[in-house]
């Protein structure tokens, strides 16, 4: 798959269209049909990367990065540990409905009952 092609693939996926893309990153009207034929510079891949909230890496390549190359090999294993717990997992998603007190009032309580062990 061409970088165009990827571009107008993520266009639809966004509900959005090249020219809105365009107008949106600064670029001239017909800008991305003409990336088959030239080579964009690396200040307009990120404008369009952070257009659609991805890497350059996954828009170059269509790759999309593990875990590990996004956060490292400690965040990594801590990922899979809280998506093989399923009660802790349940409990993550409703810790992000609290209040910015509730987060507070359960952070203070791991914190003190992990002084206890």
């Amino acid at each position: 798959m061409t970088l165009r092609e990827r571009i107008k693939e993520l266009c639809i996926e966004n509900g959005t269209s090249l020219n809105k893309l365009e107008i949106a990153c600064g670029f001239g009207k017909g800008y991305i049909s003409k990336l088959d034929k030239s080579k964009p510079n690396s200040e307009n891949l990120q404008k369009i990367a952070n257009y659609f909230g991805i890497s350059v890496d996954y828009l170059m390549t269509g790759k999309v990065p593990t875990v590990e190359e996004n956060f490292g090999t400690e965040y990594a294993k801590l990922i899979r540990k809280i998506r093989n717990d399923v009660n802790l997992s349940n409990a993550l998603l409703k810790y992000f409905t609290l209040s910015e007190k509730q987060k507070a009032y359960i952070i203070e309580t791991i914190n003190f009952l992990s002084k206890e062990n």
